[in-house]
């Protein structure tokens, strides 16, 4: 095998872009301490990822203005309904991902996988986002810029997701902390093997 044949073959895409956005590229590659190639395939990438989720679940995106403004229209138990409706959406997207009861090593894939998910890189539902797996439990904390409506719909969300399809425990569930951000702790069931 010649070392032609060895090395990987590596693929090249040029295309133009405007001054304001080779600006925005720019500061976010200064911001990041990436390079603009790196920058632009990472931008690539994860909006190829959430466009093919979208059209592969039949979903759709609207703004967070528009969202909050929904879930502000609802009653409690219509929250909580839609919230359930989607926690089972969510497991069905996840059922090939993640095994059922979780373990350590499937907990971690789904953490993983959340953070990506509810971050910068999918919904961006939240500014910040940190989901930690430690002695099979499940932390999660995340602060987002809507309102308390959201923050009871994706508690209630998240519970019912992790409770009822992928058989966690909640451990903890602070609050009053603030209205922008849930804190949440879950925990493997004990199965008794």
């Amino acid at each position: 095998m010649t070392d032609k044949t060895k090395r990987k073959r590596n693929n090249f895409l040029s295309f133009r872009v405007s001054e304001k956005t080779l600006k925005n590229l720019n500061l976010m590659a200064k911001q990041t301490g990436k390079t603009r190639g790196i920058m632009g395939k990472d931008a690539m990438k994860n909006w190829l990822k959430l466009e093919l989720f979208n059209q592969t679940n039949e979903m759709i995106t609207i703004s967070k203005r528009m969202f909050t403004k929904l879930l502000s229209l609802l009653k409690q138990e219509e929250l909580n309904a839609i919230a359930e409706d989607n926690s089972t959406l969510f497991a069905n997207i996840l059922k090939f991902l993640v095994e059922v009861p979780m373990n350590e090593d499937t907990l971690k894939k789904y953490g993983t996988f959340s953070t990506e998910f509810f971050g910068k890189t999918g919904f961006r539902w939240f500014n910040t986002l940190d989901i930690q797996i430690r002695e099979n439990r499940l932390i999660f904390k995340g602060l987002h810029d809507l309102d308390e409506n959201f923050s009871t719909f994706f508690t209630h969300f998240y519970k019912k997701l992790l409770t009822d399809h992928f058989n966690l425990d909640i451990v903890e569930h602070e609050q009053d902390l603030s209205p922008q951000l849930i804190l949440l702790e879950f925990a493997v069931k004990n199965t008794g093997k």
